[in-house]
């Protein structure tokens, strides 16, 4: 019981670790286009980590490009779950997972014993990319020409994780 619990508080110590530091990335100026407040920083970090599609104020107004591309990461690794973005990025830098994190791993996806968990990691994350990229080449494509490309990824990755979140075109 005492383990189950540790991997729980483990998993919530990591979502509070990408809001934390996405907060904290959207809090500094060249970040935002005007002054925003503390609290809706956080709730627009919080709220695209966990993809909930609710926001205080408009994207499009209040952040720069690199907020933007803050958010827009945040939507990413809350979509894909940050525990795969976290050990694809492990797995990216050394061969092996840890054995704790293959167990936490193992929880939250509820895998089969013996199932190679890298193989299907790196299966989600090309896949992701996969769907994501194609989808915003074919709306740019049939989309009227005032659309930007940026704007089209954003709105895409947004929707593959169903993020509800948008930038205005």
């Amino acid at each position: 019981m005492q383990y189950r619990f540790q991997v729980f508080t483990n998993l919530l110590f990591g979502f509070a670790t990408y809001a934390g530091l996405g907060f904290l990335l959207l809090c500094l100026p060249g970040f935002q286009t005007q002054p925003i407040r503390w609290v809706d920083n956080l709730f627009t970090a919080t709220s695209a980590i966990s993809t909930t599609g609710l926001v205080t104020l408009s994207i499009t107004d209040n952040y720069t490009w690199w907020g933007q591309v803050i958010i827009l990461g945040l939507i990413q690794i809350g979509g894909v779950g940050y525990m795969t973005f976290t050990s694809f990025v492990m797995l990216s830098l050394k061969s092996n997972l840890t054995h704790w994190h293959q167990r936490v791993l193992n929880t939250e996806f509820s895998m089969p014993k013996g199932f190679q968990i890298q193989d299907f990691l790196r299966a989600v994350i090309v896949f992701t990319i996969l769907i994501e990229t194609v989808g915003a080449v074919a709306c740019f494509c049939f989309a009227a020409l005032e659309h930007n490309f940026a704007l089209e990824v954003f709105s895409r990755v947004s929707a593959f994780c169903t993020a509800g979140l948008a930038v205005q075109f």
